[in-house]
């Protein structure tokens, strides 16, 4: 058995999974922009507790209600862009 010579994603007993280069790419950037964004959530949430002097209830209750909100408006979005697509196209 040959072992590859890409960048594998495991090590299974010896044998390698070879994941295509574009794939990869694309699993590190997503994973990047998770940290990135859970570090800028965490700065945000330390600022506004230090230094708005806001509780720490009051600022889950604002990221929560955030959160629900824009996911309601990216669900009506894509719905929206689904059921139109069609008639733009005509």
């Amino acid at each position: 058995m040959t072992r590859a010579k890409t960048p594998c994603l495991a090590n299974i007993t010896g044998l390698m999974l070879v994941m295509d280069p574009i794939t990869a790419f694309r699993i590190r950037q997503v994973i990047a922009i998770v940290v990135a964004a859970l570090v800028t959530a965490a700065a945000i949430r330390h600022f506004a507790h230090v230094n708005g002097g806001l509780a720490r209830e009051e600022i889950r209750s604002w990221a929560l209600t955030f959160a629900a909100s824009l996911t309601g408006i990216l669900l009506v979005g894509a719905l929206f862009s689904i059921f139109f697509r069609g008639k733009r196209q005509k």
